[in-house]
Parts: C-alpha cells; sequence; structure tokens
C-alpha cells in the first residue's frame, strides 16, 4: 500500500478533527471498524487507530491475548502491533508500549480428546477408519479426505499399543488429509494438538492449517515439526483471516521440501489431532470509534517537512520550496511498506535485517535501523521517486552511526536511475554518517543536496551495513534565481551570426521561428534545456525549408525525376563501387533518424580513388535547386555536389557534430536551364589518403522559376504549364469585353487592371426581348468565360509567376435553351479568327451586336452561342439587373412577311396581336 505522507498527514488532522468531536473515525489507508463489539486485531503487524477518553481503560481484543492501555488525555489512541510488541501513541506521542494478556486456550489430553466439548475435528484418533488393507492396516474413515490410497506401507491407519494411529510415510509433497468444518470463528487463535507415539528418519516439516477446499491451507497455515527426538504432544497455533467461507477445510500435509526423494521424509506414527479455539473475549472496549488496518504500520509520529513556497538556504543559494515530500514513507512511520527490497522491486513487508523502532528518530518519530551483516547477498531496500527531466531537486535525509568500511560505504547513497526501475547508475550524493559530521554514533547527521534531474527516477538504497540507522528522508521539488549557463550562451552566439535571410527559399513563418529562438533568454532550467534544442531544431527546419523552396510561389518538387534520390540502393546511380548504409543517420528537424545513405565503405581500405557519382535528368528550362546530406573525412581532396556546370563544396568534418549530428550538413546547390534537355547532377570525390571516407544521401530537386509565357491572341495557343511571368497580348477596349484566360484572376489582380466581371446566369423573356442576365464575380476562374467591363482600354495582361491550366476553354449553358456563353482560343496557323453563325452575338464596347453570319473573333473571347431551337428576338445583356443601353444591333434583312410572335415562334401572314416584324413591334 502507497502513500503521499503529505497526503497522509491531511488525513490525520481530519481524523483527529473528527475524534474529537465523536464522529466516524478515518484514517490514510485504514478502514472503519463497523462492529466494535465483536471486533479481533490480528497477532502479527497491524495499526489500529481508536477514539479515547481520558482515564478510560482500553481493551482490544487479538487473536491470540488482549491488549490493555489508559489514555492520559482525550484525543486519538493509536496501537501499532509489531514484533510481538504493541507500540501506543496519543495523537503523535509516542507513549510507549501496552499490556498484552495472552488467552488461554481449553486443556486437551490423551484422556479427554474425545469427550471435551472444544474438539472441533471428527475421528481424532482415527478409530472410524476404513476397510482393513493388512492385518492391522487400514485404509481412512469416511470423515477424512486425501488425494491418496491407503497402502500398507504408506499413508494409512495402523496399530501402535493396541490404539489406532496415522501412520505417515511420505510419497510426494502433494500428499493431505482434510476434513470440512463450519462454524469457525474469523480472526480467532485456535491451537493444532498432536501426539507423535513413534517415528523413524530424519526430521521434516509438514503444513497445518485452513483452506477453501479439500487439501488446501489457502487461508492460514503453519509447520509443526515430526521426526525423530520429536516424540509427544506437538502445538501449533493457526489464526484465521478476517473473513471466512461457510465451509473451511481443516488439512494436515506435506510440506514442499518434504518428498519420499529428499530423504528427510520421516514414518511419523500420531496417536491423535485435535483442533480447539481460544477462549478469547471478542470487541474494542472504552472507544467510541476505531478504524484499523491488518498487516500495516501507520504510525502517526511527527515529521520534518518543509512548507510549500518556504525558503531553504543550500551552498550559500536561497531555493524557494516548489512541491511537497514527494518521497513516500521517508519518516517510516509506515515502516518499509513502500520500499523493495533484496535488489528486486517487489514491495516486502518488514524484513530482517531492517528495524522498525516506534520511537527515537528525528523529531522523537518512528525510525529504521539497518542491521544487516554485509556481504554480497545484496541486503538491501530500495525506494524510487519520481521527478521530472530538468527541474532543481532537494534530497535531504538524516542517519545515525559510524561511518560504513570502504566496502560497503556507496551503498547507502542517493541513486540516478536510468529507466522505470531497473538500473542504478551515478551516485549523486552519498549519505552523510555520524562519524562524517564530528558526531557520535548516536546523534543524527544530516546530508542534504541539491541536484538537477537528468532522467524521471531517483532512488534511494540502503543496507550492507551493521546498526546504521535512518530517517526523514524528503525530496521536493525547488526553484532557485536562474543564472544561465555558460554552454548556451556560447550556443546561442553561435547561431546569432547566422542570417535566417540567407536562406532566401525558405519560408517565412520557419526564419522567423529561427530568429525568434536565437533571442530568446531562458529564465529557467528547464527553459534552458527547451531553447537549447529550440536553436538546433529552428536552424535546421530553416535549411531544411530552404532546400525544399518553401517559400517560393509555384515551387515545384520535382525529386522524382532522380531514381533512388535517397540510397536505399544503387539503381540509377553511376559508380556502383559505392555502397548503401544506415547505422549513423542524421538527425531531421522533426527528430526523425531512419535514414539511409550512400557510402564510401567499400573504399575504406584502399590507398586513393576517385568517384564520381551521377544520373542524367531531361529537365524543362528555369532555375533549379539541387540538395544532398552530406558529410566525409577531413581527408578527403575532393567532395562536390554538381548539377550541369554549377557545383558547390561539401563539408568534411568527420562523424561527429555539425548541425544535424554526426558531422551531416545539408548543402543546397542553384543552378538553371537555359534551354530544356538533359543536365547530369551527382556527387564527385577523391581522396589520396587510405581509411578516409564519405557519406551522401537524401538528394531533393526542385524547380523555383520557370521561363516567361506569351499568349498570343492571334497566334496559334501553345500553353506551358507553368511559367514566371506570363504576359497576354489581348487587347480590351474601355467599356464591355468578353474574356477567357487559363488561369486564375484573383479581387486584387482584377483592381490593378481596372476591370469588373460578370458571371454569365442565362436568358429570360422579358417585354418581347431576351435578357442576357449577368452578375458580379469577385474574381475569374481559369478557363471560364466573362464579360468584363474595363476602365481604360488594356493592349496587354501582365502576371507573374503563374500557374496555368489546361487550355479547355469551357461553355456557361443556358438552362432556356436560348443562348449559351461560348470561350474561345483557338486560331489557325494562320493568325485567322474563328467564324461564328447567323444569329450569333459577340460582345462589343457599348454592349453586344448580333452577327449576319461569317464573322470571326480572336482567342481569349467568348460569344453568345444561339441555340437551335431559339426563336430571333432581340437579345439584351441585364449586368446585375441593369439593362444596358446603347446596343448596336446589326439587322438582318428579312422580308417584310416575316413575322415572329412574343414567344420567338415564327407567325403566319393571318396572325394577330403584337408581333415582331424585322426586328420591330407590330400590332396587328
Amino acid at each position: 500500500m502507497k502513500k503521499h505522507y503529505f497526503l497522509k498527514s491531511l488525513f490525520l488532522a481530519a481524523t483527529w478533527l473528527a475524534g474529537s468531536l465523536g464522529g466516524q473515525l478515518w484514517a490514510d489507508g485504514l478502514s472503519p471498524v463497523g462492529d466494535l463489539s465483536n471486533f479481533v486485531a490480528g497477532n502479527a503487524v497491524y495499526t489500529l487507530k481508536m477514539q479515547g477518553t481520558v482515564g478510560t481503560p482500553i481493551t482490544v481484543a487479538g487473536s491470540l491475548g488482549s491488549v490493555s492501555y489508559t489514555p492520559v488525555s482525550d484525543t486519538e489512541v493509536t496501537f501499532v502491533r509489531y514484533n510481538n510488541v504493541v507500540y501506543v501513541y496519543e495523537s503523535t506521542a509516542y507513549k510507549g508500549t501496552a499490556t498484552e494478556t495472552p488467552f488461554t486456550f481449553p486443556e486437551i489430553t490423551k484422556e479427554n480428546v474425545l469427550t471435551s466439548e472444544a474438539q472441533l475435528l471428527g475421528d481424532v484418533e482415527f478409530d472410524q477408519h476404513g476397510a482393513s488393507i493388512a492385518t492391522d492396516k487400514y485404509g481412512f474413515g469416511d470423515i477424512w479426505k486425501s488425494n491418496v490410497t491407503p497402502a500398507p506401507f504408506g499413508i494409512r491407519v495402523g496399530v501402535s499399543g493396541g490404539n489406532k494411529v496415522l501412520v505417515w510415510r511420505g510419497s510426494g509433497n502433494s500428499n493431505y488429509i482434510s476434513q470440512p468444518l463450519s462454524g469457525l470463528l474469523p480472526n480467532t487463535a485456535y491451537k493444532v494438538q498432536l501426539r507423535q507415539v513413534t517415528s523413524g528418519n530424519a526430521n521434516a516439516d509438514f503444513n497445518v492449517g485452513f483452506g477453501t477446499a479439500v487439501g488446501g491451507i489457502d487461508l492460514a497455515a503453519t509447520t509443526v515439526r515430526l521426526g525423530t527426538g520429536q516424540d509427544g504432544d506437538k502445538v501449533v497455533y493457526v489464526t484465521t483471516p478476517a473473513s471466512l467461507p461457510e465451509t473451511v477445510y481443516f488439512t494436515f500435509r506435506n510440506t514442499a521440501t518434504n518428498t519420499a526423494s529428499s530423504g528427510s521424509d520421516p514414518v511419523a506414527q500420531l496417536d491423535f489431532i485435535s483442533l480447539v479455539a481460544a477462549n478469547t473475549a471478542r470487541g474494542i472496549v472504552g472507544v467510541s470509534s476505531a478504524s484499523y488496518a491488518n498487516g500495516e504500520i501507520v504510525a502517526p509520529g511527527a515529521s520534518e517537512t518543509l512548507a510549500l513556497n518556504s525558503s531553504y538556504v543550500y551552498a550559500g543559494k536561497t531555493y524557494t520550496v516548489k512541491s511537497a515530500n514527494l518521497f513516500e514513507n521517508g519518516s517510516f512511520n509506515d515502516g518499509v511498506s513502500t520500499y523493495t527490497a533484496n535488489g528486486g522491486y517487489t514491495t516486502a513487508a518488514l524484513l530482517p535485517n531492517f528495524t522498525w523502532h516506534a520511537d527515537g528518530g528525528v523529531s522523537s518519530s518512528p525510525y529504521l535501523t539497518v542491521s544487516g551483516a554485509g556481504g554480497a547477498d545484496a541486503r538491501t531496500i530500495r525506494h524510487r521517486v519520481a521527478v521530472e527531466k530538468g527541474k532543481e531537486y532537494l534530497f535531504v535525509a538524516y542517519t545515525s552511526g559510524q561511518t560504513p568500511d570502504a566496502a560497503n560505504y556507496n551503498y547507502n547513497a542517493l541513486f540516478q536511475v536510468n529507466d522505470e526501475g531497473t538500473t542504478e547508475s551515478g551516485l549523486l550524493k552519498a549519505l552523510v554518517w555520524g562519524a562524517d559530521a564530528g558526531q557520535t554514533a548516536t546523534e543524527w547527521a544530516k546530508t542534504e543536496h541539491v541536484f538537477t534531474a537528468s532522467t524521471n527516477y531517483v532512488a534511494i538504497r540502503l543496507g550492507w551495513n551493521t546498526n546504521v540507522s535512518v530517517d526523514e528522508f524528503q525530496i521536493y521539488e525547488v526553484e532557485k534565481p536562474y543564472e544561465i549557463s555558460e554552454a548556451y550562451t556560447t550556443l546561442q552566439a553561435q547561431f546569432a551570426v547566422i542570417q535566417a535571410d540567407t536562406y532566401q527559399y525558405a519560408s517565412d513563418d520557419k526564419k522567423t521561428a529561427f530568429t525568434s529562438a536565437v533571442a530568446a533568454t531562458p529564465t529557467s532550467n528547464i527553459e534552458e534545456i527547451n531553447f537549447t534544442a529550440a536553436l538546433t531544431d529552428t536552424y535546421r527546419a530553416v535549411m531544411e525549408s530552404h532546400a525544399k523552396a518553401e517559400g517560393v510561389v509555384g515551387a515545384k518538387d520535382m525529386t522524382s525525376a532522380i531514381v533512388n534520390p535517397v540510397g536505399d540502393n544503387l539503381t540509377g546511380w553511376t559508380n556502383p563501387v559505392l555502397s548503401t548504409a544506415s547505422n549513423e543517420p542524421w538527425t531531421s528537424a522533426d527528430g526523425s533518424t531512419a535514414h539511409s545513405y550512400f557510402d564510401t565503405g567499400s573504399a575504406w581500405g584502399q590507398n586513393a580513388w576517385e568517384y564520381d557519382m551521377n544520373q542524367t535528368l531531361t529537365l524543362p528550362t528555369g532555375k533549379y535547386l539541387i540538395s544532398v546530406m552530406e558529410r566525409a573525412a577531413p581527408e578527403v581532396t575532393t567532395y562536390q555536389l554538381y548539377a550541369g556546370d554549377a557545383t558547390k563544396e561539401l563539408t568534411k568534418v568527420g562523424n561527429a557534430g555539425n548541425y544535424f549530428n554526426r558531422g551531416w550538413d545539408l548543402a543546397v546547390l542553384e543552378f538553371e536551364v537555359a534551354n530544356a534537355g538533359e543536365v547530369k547532377i551527382g556527387v564527385k570525390l577523391a581522396t589520396a589518403t587510405v581509411h578516409t571516407w564519405a557519406s551522401f544521401g537524401d538528394f531533393r530537386l526542385v524547380k523555383i522559376e520557370n521561363g516567361a509565357a506569351v499568349l498570343d491572341e492571334t497566334n496559334p495557343l501553345v500553353i506551358p504549364q507553368e511559367a514566371k511571368s506570363v504576359t497576354l497580348k489581348r487587347s480590351l477596349a474601355k467599356g464591355w469585353n468578353s474574356l477567357v484566360v487559363p488561369f486564375a484572376l484573383g479581387t486584387e489582380k482584377l483592381a490593378e487592371l481596372g476591370l469588373e466581371a460578370y458571371e454569365y446566369n442565362g436568358t429570360v423573356a422579358e417585354g418581347g426581348n431576351l435578357l442576357a442576365k449577368f452578375t458580379k464575380a469577385t474574381s475569374m476562374d481559369a478557363n471560364k468565360p466573362y464579360v468584363v467591363k474595363a476602365s481604360s482600354p488594356i493592349e496587354n495582361i501582365t502576371l507573374g509567376a503563374t500557374t496555368i491550366e489546361a487550355a479547355n476553354a469551357l461553355t456557361v449553358s443556358d438552362s432556356n435553351s436560348n443562348y449559351d456563353l461560348v470561350g474561345l482560343y483557338t486560331v489557325n496557323a494562320q493568325g485567322e479568327t474563328s467564324p461564328i453563325k447567323e444569329g450569333d452575338y459577340i460582345v462589343i464596347a457599348d454592349g453586344i451586336k448580333r452577327t449576319q453570319g461569317g464573322n470571326g473573333i480572336k482567342a481569349f473571347r467568348a460569344f453568345l452561342q444561339k441555340k437551335e431551337a431559339s426563336g430571333a428576338r432581340q437579345l439584351v445583356l441585364s449586368m446585375d439587373g441593369e439593362t444596358v443601353t446603347g446596343i448596336e444591333a446589326l439587322e438582318i434583312e428579312r422580308a417584310l412577311t416575316e413575322s415572329y410572335d412574343l414567344n420567338g415562334r415564327r407567325a403566319g401572314q393571318d396572325a394577330k396581336g403584337i408581333l415582331i416584324v424585322n426586328g420591330k413591334k407590330v400590332v396587328k
């Protein structure tokens, strides 16, 4: 059961208050006693807390006797039973030991073993035996259950001096006899008495106890020794646990070491076996409430602890206490229940060699004596404390005794723990003993130490010494005025000379993060650790971002053009004499270290070598970045990254340090491709020294700038996908125009050009006309036709780096099947315009014009295309609900008799009403 002592103190304070008010008593790790009149304490280790009254005797029934004490004040009284002694506390004050009066047991003799009313077993003299198996040899009676078949020379009922006896001749450690019982009392001592009348062979121990099943001893058990020299009555005691099942089995059985093959199995003859309960009183007398923990020590002794936010001076510096005591049970008020034993990590009960004392420690509290005999058996206990890496901690401990000898000295010391509980290493502070401090062996010496946690655990280990005492182990998180370390100042100055703007192609956010990291000033140890990591991490991020051209709009990663860029194998590269490796990778900005790379490992034993590892790429015109992770030994004479005629010298600092660890650096080379075609990329390296090397990998290729593109309204259309700049040779008149382009124009660009864009919503009949409805748009999508209004004439539209979409001008359909708005890119090889049909409309400066057929328009324009089923009505532009005036209509000569109704259907000669004749309204 593990507890934080400072929480326990709070619980106890609440307990004492509740007790003084006559309320329900409770305590850390203890359970309330519900029925005081029937309670029975154990006979081993326990803690019992009770609300006492001055002058009123307290009597507590135990399994082997009663304990009595008379309080001298109205306060909480605590009994702690350990090593067959009951220690008494009033509140936190130790009061000595209580008087313990043993219980008596009914007397059992050979003469009354059958007639005594206290006898609980049946067939105790084995007279109710089973069938004969040989002369004077019988099986067991029905009341006894066994897992063996009686045999003439094995376990059976026999005859000795005219009496029936149990003959036990072991033949395996699982042999038993057992019988069921009911009505046993919980938490009660029972006396087991048996008489051995004769025996042969050596001594051996047998188990006697209670179990939940036939042959079991899982509820409680002890041992009794039989064999040569053990004749006569044997008495042992077994105490039942606090709760029992309805049926309990009494069992007599071999122990694990008592086997026929061990040579220690006696031939024992038992005249009788008896089981009686103690003449016990039950209950707690003289208290109003109580709480109890079986097998636990929870002594209320006072302890020395530092208050939260209090000051502590160590080595001339003032620290502030920032936590409660993190050391569980450092006062040993709970015995050693939170400690681990003998080099392991299994919680142990009180151990031999570690003696608990109820009083006499620091602040008159319990303490622990280490009384091991020394030697390589590592008689130690240890305790781990969870801390946080990078934070400051204060360790305090008190010890008394002489300085341990040299062979045992370091085993009484504070250790660092490498992980969560296995390996201890790195002595932080040896404990100070009495002789070290110029004190006597009985005086308490204080050890104190402030340290920075390098892992998340520390541990104390005690043992291997004779007659030394320990008490009040404490660990607190502390804080002191922070001083920036020289190591951090040096590292910060190293990065301060690096200008983030040097990496012109990195993203702004990565450069800002690096600049902020360089300027940061830590104010605590934990910040210094974090800021140190940030300096390296943000710089790596800037370099990687620069190599990826993350700060360049439209930059394109073309690494896929390189065959096997990462170094998984040699496919795609020349010079296969090189090899690949992954055992000494670099550390990326994200902390990853899983990288493979190319290596000259196969050339290690050569006196000289020269390599050119390359491959040829086919690249379009433009500007590029090629980068590679690289390192080399200083003895390498030639070490270059190249692309075409461009080269960059690579790093040669060995396999330690540098910004990406293990000597690794990131090299970035900028080059241009003036004419599309083949470009050789690779690494050149050479040396004239034996036992030298170079490594490189993770090639990356990024296109950062494309060639200029010119789109001409009179030339056949050839559109590249990307361009560093785009010029559209398309004249726009002041006023209305149609426009379709293979790139997007945003709100800001439209405003810069002085254009208002309108998108087509189809036609609707109104007042004898068809309205071609348009609504204003905030931007223009690529390949979608629009009608635009220019505030002034435009000859050309020029843009910077632009992504050009596939040349596929769109058509915006009219849901009423009258006119579609059709975008047009194409002209023929001679630059001739594309013809449109009779009845279609084109957009002109003042509005729209209806064509007679044979008219043509140039590229990057749109026209309203008549559907086959549409009638011949005048088309009018409606821009955001307002009709455009001043429309020029090119009339088509028609016969006077050619007329249409208002729905656009041809009308006959005799038609009446409002008709459209030669494009004019006529009433007939």
